[in-house]
């Protein structure tokens, strides 16, 4: 069962302990999304059950909503890029698809703002 293809950030975030909260770091954020791919991988990978699948998606929408909310910083555009780029499973093309002017500079912008927040 493929469920790794689907805008989540869609969904509303259920609550839970938050990131915000509990003052956790930017860096945190970032592994934060690295597990929920990983994990996205692994469910693919073991053709997981609705149950497996139910608890990455709650995971998955609390990380994505927590970061949704964060004010709009250079700091924390990385964050919500990076956001973007789990979300669609790293495939830029589902990011305004087609090769308008447009497109192509948002999928740029992601791109560019995943690479320098790792840094």
């Amino acid at each position: 069962m493929e469920r790794r293809n689907h805008s989540a950030a869609e969904t509303t975030a259920p609550a839970a302990p938050s990131l915000i909260a509990t003052g956790t770091a930017t860096a945190s954020y970032f592994a934060e999304l690295d597990r929920i791919d990983r994990e996205a991988a692994r469910l693919n990978a073991a053709s997981a059950g609705d149950a497996e699948w139910s608890r990455w998606e709650e995971a998955m929408n609390r990380v994505y909503g927590e970061i949704e909310r964060l004010p709009l910083t250079p700091k924390n555009a990385k964050i919500k890029a990076r956001a973007v780029w789990s979300i669609v499973g790293g495939d830029l093309e589902e990011i305004g698809e087609g090769q308008s002017a447009t497109c192509r500079l948002l999928r740029q912008i992601v791109a560019g703002l995943v690479a320098d927040g790792r840094n």
